[in-house]
Order: structure tokens, then sequence, then C-alpha cells
């Protein structure tokens, strides 16, 4: 796949995933934290996720299912439904066109593990998964979602997997009790007023039967550094993250969450709405339950996660299904900061930031010339023509640069 054309007609899927909708009035900028001070018990880690999060969040599981013990899906569909194609991602994965079968997906599934691209699908045996689409939610058809619950059936075991398809006249949001736009609505912020509790309903099928939640603290919804963990543009340097009182310096460990947000709700359009209204935090507080919220940037894919393969650095690839995509490795990062497992090869990026002139970036490796133009090794970020100007690239090990305004 062309990494170029896939930019290039993006904004026909972001507009169709989440169309409109200013921002919401929300708190000031929060306490920043740092993820290594956090106590994390490493066998309870689970991840869901709307929309585009939902898509992301299979992706994720099934990447690295031995880290991920549980996930829920939110208005997205089975793993690999894209096969690394926008027009098949807003074509048969959200409207129409045939679907790739249970049996193909799960063929991909055991390839993809095979060749040593992501971790064996034995790891999701027994895993528990909560799986939602609203009725009214004509975004993401029914049908990918349908597929989604297939796969995880043959993967998980059809006793693991709760089926929630089309029972609730829902738009394309996230259904909560009391927060958001009309039920039945798919607007901004995409978060519905259901008198339907999706996230307290999905993180009890994972867990098990919860204490019943407990007033959310907002001071206890803090900011932490993604920059040191990713290496993509495609992602903000901020991200969201709920510590109850009990999770704060406590001796016992708690458990985590990942909650990837859908298009348009990242913090550049949303600042802390999904964070702080998706319904989460309330259940987290009273469950020892630590919830993630990973940002992604708003340019230029209007927040979306990428699952059809718009950040991959390579052509005709799939990495963005497996442990090579960066999104995948970001949300890596993330749990192996909080577990204290970090690594080389997964834990924070060993980055290191110029600020030199173009000529220079190219002649050290950290940026390419051809037809007259400088682009950043890696994430092929557009430097100028200039062999004069000076550019500022955040790099990691990988040989990945990425333009920043400037080196702090």
């Amino acid at each position: 796949m062309n990494r170029f054309m896939t930019l290039k007609g993006a904004v026909v899927l972001t507009s169709t995933l989440a169309a409109g909708g200013a921002g919401l009035a929300v708190s000031p900028g929060q306490e920043s934290i740092d993820l290594r001070s956090l106590n994390v018990d490493v066998a309870q880690i689970s991840i869901s996720g709307l929309s585009s999060g939902a898509f992301a969040a299979m992706q994720a599981h099934v990447a690295y299912s031995k880290t991920f013990m549980g996930a829920g899906l939110v208005a997205g569909g089975p793993y690999g439904c894209a096969e690394g194609s926008l027009t098949q991602a807003a074509g048969r994965c959200m409207s129409q066109g045939d679907l790739p079968d249970a049996d193909a997906i799960v063929r991909l599934t055991q390839a993809m593990a095979d060749a040593g691209k992501i971790d064996n699908v034995a790891f999701l045996r027994d895993d528990r998964v909560w799986i939602f689409h609203g009725k009214s939610d004509h975004r993401v058809r029914s049908s990918s979602s349908q597929r989604a619950a297939e796969v995880y059936q043959r993967l998980s075991g059809t006793q693991n997997v709760s089926v929630n398809i089309d029972l609730v006249d829902a738009g394309h949001a996230m259904p909560t009790q009391n927060f958001g736009a009309d039920c039945t609505h798919s607007d901004s912020p995409y978060i519905g007023d259901c008198q339907y509790d999706a996230a307290g309903l999905l993180l009890n099928h994972i867990y098990g039967s919860l204490s019943p939640p407990a007033s959310e603290k907002p001071e206890n919804l803090l900011t932490f550094d993604q920059s040191l963990l990713s290496y993509s543009q495609y992602l903000d340097e901020t991200g969201y993250i709920y510590v109850p009182d009990a999770c704060r310096g406590a001796q016992a460990a708690c458990r985590v969450h990942i909650a990837l947000h859908g298009c348009k709700q990242n913090r550049s359009t949303l600042q802390d709405t999904f964070a702080r209204h998706a319904g989460y935090n309330a259940w987290a507080e009273s469950n020892r339950i630590i919830v993630v919220y990973p940002q992604t940037s708003n340019e230029p894919m209007n927040g979306c996660w990428d699952w059809w393969g718009y950040a991959d650095t390579g052509h005709d690839t799939l990495d963005y299904l497996t442990q090579q995509g960066p999104q995948m490795q970001f949300i890596k990062r993330i749990v192996d900061r909080l577990t204290g497992e970090e690594t080389n090869g997964s834990g924070s990026v060993a980055a290191a930031c110029y600020r030199e002139e173009n000529l220079s970036h190219s002649l050290a490796g950290r940026a390419q010339y051809f037809w007259g133009l400088y682009y950043a090794v890696g994430s092929m970020d557009y430097l100028g023509f200039s062999p004069s100007h000076r550019t500022s690239l955040r790099c990691d090990k990988k040989d990945y640069c990425r333009s920043i305004n400037t080196c702090i």
C-alpha cells in the first residue's frame, strides 16, 4: 500500500467514522505523573476502544495477547478487516461489501503468529471479550461487529465472549448512563446518554463481578508524557490516566485498563472529554483499576487510530496489525513502562533531538534527499528543499525521525 496515497484518501474515512462536532468545555491542565511510579498487576491488564479505537483495541489484544487478558469493542470490527486498504476499510468493514469470513481471519491471525509478528494465539484462549454495537449506528455496520465476535468465539471460546449487538437503540458513540448527546445520535462528542453503562458492563465482564462504582474524583485524572514512548507523528505528546486514590503509592498492585478513544475524540479536538465522561473512572475508583487514555494527534487522520495502515512506514505491508506497527508498539510501551518491563525493543524510545541544517541531517542519515527535497528518515516528514534550512528532528534507535517544532 502506498503510504502517500493512503494519506491523501484518509479524509474520506475519518469524516465517515466521525463527522463534525465542536469540543466541549473541560477542565484546565492536570497534574502529570511518571508511569513508573505506579504498582501494577501484570496479570490484570486489559484494553477496549470505541470505533477506530475498537479496531485498534482488537489489533493490540491479538498482537500482544500474552500481555492483555481481555478486551472490549464498541462499534468496531474484526482483526485485519481492512487488509491494509483504505478502500476496504471504508467499504466492507464499515458499510458494504463482503467481509472476510471468520475462518479466513483466524488463518491470518495464525499466519501472523507463525511468522513471529504477533504473540502465540494460544494466549487468546479463555480471554474475556465484550462486544457492543448500537441499533442506530449506521457508521460501522453491525455485521462487522458480529464478525469480530465470531473470530473471538473461535480464538477465546464462545463462553468467554459477550455479544451485545443491536440490543440498544444507540448511535455511533460510547453509551453511558447519563452523559452525552441523545442516545441515537452519532455526533460529537460521540458519547451517548443511553441509560446504558457500556464501560461498566465491559469491565465487569473482563474482570468478573466488581464492586459498585464510586464517585470519580476529578483530581485523579492526570496526564503523562507520551513523547517518551512514541516515535510517530500521528500520536500526541500528552496522554491521560485516571489513578484511583487506592492506587497512589499503593503496596498492593492495581489492575490496568487501556481505553482508546474514537476519531475526533482526542485531546486536540475534545481535550479530556472522553477520559472524563466515557464511564470508566467511577468503576476504576472503587475497584483499584488504573485507566490509561492514550491520545492520537489530530493531523492528518482526524484523531483516528490506525486500523488500515496509514502509519506504516513501508509499502505493501500489514505491520500496523503486528508488533511492528508504530501504534501497536506505542501501546505496548505504555504497558511496559507501567509494569517496569521496559526493554530496548519495547520500552521507552531512547530518543535524541537534533536541530541542524537539512544537509547535516542528510549526511548523518537522519534525512533523505530526493527529487530536490528533504524528508525525515522513517516518518517521511517533509523538511523543505533548502540544504541550509535548520529543522528539528526527534530520532530513536531504529532510524525513525520525526519533525518537531524545536528541541527542548
